[in-house]
């Protein structure tokens, strides 16, 4: 019989299960991950126990009914996170995304039957051992992403796993068996009625798998349809074609790779698909700033002096500055011997400890005043021009060599820059 090492947790958490009369196995990714010697991220457990049994038999791990209506329950096992759900069977699924019901089923081989890929369809019990009624294990060792059951029945259900089945595939490097990528291409449009924030997750965790391009390319239509702005004029597919060799090439970072996505059409239609594919995915903050400054400096001209580094790195820190060089030389803006040079210099100047906010100078409003200086826009012209002489080397970020520029600032006629 296969075996598979638990974690301390999940294997407490079945033995008990098991101990009360009630059959359980870790079920899932984590026994994908297992059978591939990857380590799980998390244990999930599937019981015949109904919830409240489950509630009543653990009450010392301080369970929370985390999604009691589905039949799912959570442990705290000194102080690990483990999920238990109750053995389920689905009912219709008529928005494409979410069962209108469940029941709760008696035996593992009907909730495995609910789930979207072979892999992801398999059970485990120490006392049992695997459980795989769908040829998981097979498909983990020939390396194919195949759905359980009708592919096209499985993604009418949930038009998410049209994106789980490319995002497992660039994750785990493995082939989409060729019915199921039959069944991906039929169903995409699908993907119009998944919520911007599904997509973006899991954008985030396929964009930054070394196979991603080559399914972008593969799948092009399915992720138009999930992000129309995306979408290449007719004729023009050739545009996205070369956005999925950039993101190949590029470095695995997901801003990056995104922006890169935005890039694939006209110049001048990047920032309005930057525009509108921020609306579709409602991203945090931090994403939607990042890949509308990288989308909108992509044309721009890329620095080359010293004051024009010390402008991106005082505008995007060290790794959007970074990120940015890397985006030039992704579409070939910049050969990798120039994109070498420029992070070099970039690098070095944050070595240097160069000067890149007012902040940073050796003289402070208080100091700026005491010169003449006008509280107000003056001050902060004359701040920002002594940041930019400290850049382009008319002065050392010293009060004794700042002094006399601001007394010369200050004595000009013309308005400061």
């Amino acid at each position: 019989m296969e075996k598979i090492a638990l974690a301390p947790a999940a294997a407490a958490i079945l033995e008990r299960l098991e101990a009360a009369g009630f059959p359980a196995y870790a079920v899932g990714g984590c026994v994908r991950d297992s059978l591939l010697g990857r380590p799980p991220h998390d244990w999930d457990v599937t019981t015949a126990a109904r919830p409240e049994q489950v509630l009543a038999l653990f009450g010392d791990c301080h369970p929370v009914p985390t999604g009691i209506a589905h039949g799912t329950v959570t442990l705290f096992w000194e102080g690990e996170a483990v999920e238990v759900t109750t053995f389920r069977v689905d009912g219709p699924y008529r928005d494409h995304r979410h069962p209108d019901k469940v029941a709760f089923a008696d035996r593992v081989e009907e909730d495995l039957a609910r789930r979207d890929f072979t892999v992801n369809a398999l059970a485990y019990s120490p006392r049992r051992g695997l459980c795989d009624p769908f040829g998981g294990r097979a498909d983990l060792q020939n390396c194919l992403i195949r759905c359980v059951g009708g592919p096209a029945r499985r993604f009418e259900e949930d038009a998410l796993r049209l994106l789980r089945a490319v995002r497992f595939a660039a994750q785990l490097g493995f082939a989409i068996h060729p019915a199921t990528a039959a069944a991906m291409d039929a169903a995409a449009g699908l993907l119009s009625g998944v919520s911007g924030e599904r997509v973006l997750a899991e954008w985030r965790r396929f964009l930054p798998c070394p196979e991603a391009g080559a399914l972008l390319a593969r799948f092009g239509p399915l992720f138009w349809a999930a992000v129309p702005a995306l979408r290449p004029a007719s004729g023009r597919e050739s545009g996205w074609l070369a956005a999925a060799e950039a993101v190949e090439a590029a470095p695995a970072d997901f801003f990056l790779r995104l922006a890169l996505l935005c890039l694939a059409g006209p110049e001048e239609g990047a920032v309005g698909r930057a525009e509108a594919l921020l609306v579709r995915l409602r991203p945090d903050r931090r994403t939607a700033g990042e890949v509308t400054a990288l989308v909108a400096a992509a044309y721009a001209p890329i620095p080359r002096e010293t004051p024009a580094l010390c402008r991106l790195l005082a505008d995007r820190g060290r790794e959007g500055a970074l990120r940015q060089v890397a985006l030039w030389r992704a579409t070939g803006r910049l050969s990798g011997g120039e994109a070498e040079q420029l992070t070099g210099g970039l690098l070095s100047l944050l070595e240097q400890g160069v000067c890149l906010t007012v902040r940073e100078l050796a003289l402070s409003g208080g100091d700026l005043l005491a010169l003449g200086a006008v509280p107000g826009p003056q001050m902060g012209r004359l701040q920002r021009a002594l940041l930019e002489g400290v850049w382009a080397g008319r002065a050392a970020n010293t009060r004794a060599s700042l002094e006399p520029l601001a007394r010369a600032l200050l004595e000009e006629e013309a308005p400061l820059p």
